[in-house]
């Protein structure tokens, strides 16, 4: 029965689509923060669960997110951005005070072929900034951030993964690196080079 032969005010039967898989997004988040175990330290006392992985050029953070795919946020729409992943960039630009550059990539594989939508954009002081080209950013990246973003990797089997969310939320006192020294102070704070 076509629509044309349908009595008036009747509905067609539509196929059953059964139930979608949720929308997944991968999430790469590059910081200036030099040493993974910093960040996912700086993330723990946030409360924020992410896996963060070394590179060579600063800390990454990732995730996934996972949501309905009939629930789209019109911002996503327009900018193709989940309002989680936009979250985890305000959230790690304010902690790593400095800027950050949010990737997101939805990724479908379809018979072998990768296809999909990657996003860049900054993020300085908890605030979204300017979209910049992801070919840009991934052309000046490590190799890694690439291979996460496409999900060719998972950030658990990179080498020095840390998982921000089963460590202890008071780690800093064990991070030297963290810790503020004046030029020409002792981390005692004497300044006379002596211990």
């Amino acid at each position: 029965m076509t629509g044309e032969d349908l009595p008036s005010g009747e509905v067609p039967d539509l196929p059953d689509l059964g139930e979608l898989p949720p929308s997944r997004t991968n999430v790469v988040v590059l910081t200036p923060v030099r040493s993974a175990q910093a960040l996912a330290a700086l993330c723990a006392l946030q409360g924020v669960a992410l896996d963060v992985v070394p590179s060579s050029r600063g800390a990454l953070a990732t995730s996934v997110v996972e949501r309905d795919p009939f629930d789209i946020d019109p911002e996503e729409m327009l900018s193709g951005i989940p309002a989680a992943a936009a979250d985890i960039a305000s959230t790690l630009s304010v902690v790593a005070r400095a800027g950050v550059v949010l990737l997101t990539a939805r990724i479908e594989d379809a018979d072998g072929e990768i296809a999909g939508h990657v996003h860049a954009r900054r993020f300085t002081g908890g605030q979204p900034g300017e979209d910049v080209p992801p070919g840009l950013i991934l052309a000046s990246a490590d190799d890694v951030v690439e291979r996460l973003l496409l999900g060719r990797v998972r950030a658990e089997d990179v080498s020095g993964h840390i998982d921000s969310g089963s460590m202890p939320r008071k780690p800093l006192r064990r991070l030297p690196s963290l810790r503020r020294r004046r030029r020409g102070k002792d981390a005692d704070g004497t300044g006379d080079g002596s211990s």
